[in-house]
């Protein structure tokens, strides 16, 4: 679903800009719906830009590839595909919430 978040213009001091995204696309990190934009922007998940599992709360780091040759993002992805198995309904219920709380803060804000 497209969704907007607002972020400051990095091209004027205090002036905001708009952007649209897809909740439903992959987080660059884990691979799971981005679900909604965090302070990395929008195409990394708002767990992975703090560094948590989303589904268990571990703290999770991911380790430019050039350094450890992608060990790190291979076993974030093999944890992260574990738990889509145990819990397949758990990023519908995600989308479901995160949408809910957007149209809420639209209409009263």
């Amino acid at each position: 679903m497209k969704r907007t978040v607002n972020y400051n213009d990095p091209d004027k001091k205090l002036g905001k800009k708009e952007y649209e995204y897809d909740d439903e696309i992959p987080c660059i990190i884990c691979g799971e719906p981005v679900v909604s934009a965090s302070m990395g922007g929008t195409v990394i998940c708002p767990w992975c830009d703090t560094g948590h599992c989303r589904y268990c709360g571990i703290t999770t780091m991911v380790i430019r590839e050039e350094i450890d040759g992608g060990v790190s993002k291979r076993e974030l992805l093999a944890h992260m595909e574990k738990h889509r198995k145990e819990e397949p309904d758990f990023n519908s219920k995600l989308l479901r919430n995160s949408r809910e709380m957007q149209e809420k803060w639209r209409k009263n804000g």
